[in-house]
């Protein structure tokens, strides 16, 4: 994720290596990440990563619908990251809400589609 690669090349940035790409995924739960065998509290990394991906997206959906979307009836956030993104979208999105078991939603569609196809 976008995220997980932020906050890898911060902390490469920061401590002077690169982290395994699962170390990056497990510290946007945690906010914490061993490096070079001592836990560290990375969470100031991970707030910033997730903020700038927050950002990015308001100003594509801001930029790709007339008014900022403030025409949309609903924005439905799918994916790995909506847990992450919900509060941050729906401060600028109000009408935004995450989709029950929006981590597996396009995985699921994508099945069901295929499913349909081969019968």
């Amino acid at each position: 994720s976008k995220v997980a690669q932020m906050i890898g090349e911060a902390v490469m940035r920061e401590y002077g290596g690169r982290p395994e790409e699962f170390s990056s995924h497990a510290a946007i739960q945690t906010k914490r990440m061993f490096i070079r065998g001592e836990e560290k509290d990375i969470s100031k990394i991970v707030d910033h990563a997730i903020g700038t991906v927050s950002s990015q997206i308001v100003e594509m959906v801001s930029k790709l619908w007339p008014h900022g979307g403030m025409d949309l009836i609903r924005i439905d956030l799918v994916g790995g990251g909506a847990p992450l993104l919900e509060n941050p979208l729906k401060e600028a999105f109000p009408q935004t809400r995450m989709v029950a078991g929006a981590q597996w939603a396009i995985v699921n569609g994508l099945y069901l589609a295929i499913d349909q196809k081969v019968e």
